[in-house]
């Protein structure tokens, strides 16, 4: 019985996979688009791998991330082994408290409003020219973090603050 919307039954014909990932010739079905509704309007488009193209996914992942996850920053928590979004919201709220007041859009925490402004020139401009991807100047802001929407969640504005659901996430 398939498992996936490419019809591969796994183990299948894992030996012509592999000779081709070895030889560098495989390639990577098309996703299969969905678009799923968000709360806030609009939708937000999910693309579905085939069951193969999700193993070999699943299979590099396996091998790069100890190499590779030792490197990251400490404050990095997406998509990584052991951390969750919930560890993600408790860091900040730590931040916070300790006077980080200012978020930039990729959720950096910084003490004031102008390094906040230094910090998202830097990294748009590093994306600019070493990644040539271009800034979303819609959702980009430097703002306190009562004003902006992390996982669905934000922080209330008092010297205290404590998390709660974002009224976007509602």
């Amino acid at each position: 019985m398939p498992l996936g919307t490419d019809g591969i039954v796994l183990p299948g014909n894992w030996k012509e996979i592999k000779a081709s990932l070895l030889a560098g010739e495989y390639t990577p079905s098309p996703v299969k688009r969905v678009e799923l509704p968000k709360d806030s309007g609009g939708t937000r488009p999910l693309g579905i791998p085939t069951v193969m193209d999700r193993v070999i996914q699943q299979a590099v992942c396996q091998v790069l991330t100890p190499v590779f996850d030792p490197l990251f920053s400490e404050s990095s928590f997406g998509f990584r082994p052991g951390r969750s979004a919930h560890q993600a919201v408790k860091r900040v709220l730590k931040d916070i408290q300790r006077g980080y007041r200012y978020a930039v859009d990729c959720n950096i925490y910084v003490k004031s409003k102008g390094a906040g402004e230094r910090e998202k020139r830097s990294i748009t401009r590093f994306l600019a020219k070493r990644l040539r991807l271009k800034e979303n100047e819609g959702k980009s802001a430097v703002d306190r973090p009562c004003n902006r929407s992390l996982l669905g969640c934000t922080m209330t504005a008092h010297r205290e603050p404590k998390v709660k659901v974002s009224p976007k996430a509602r």
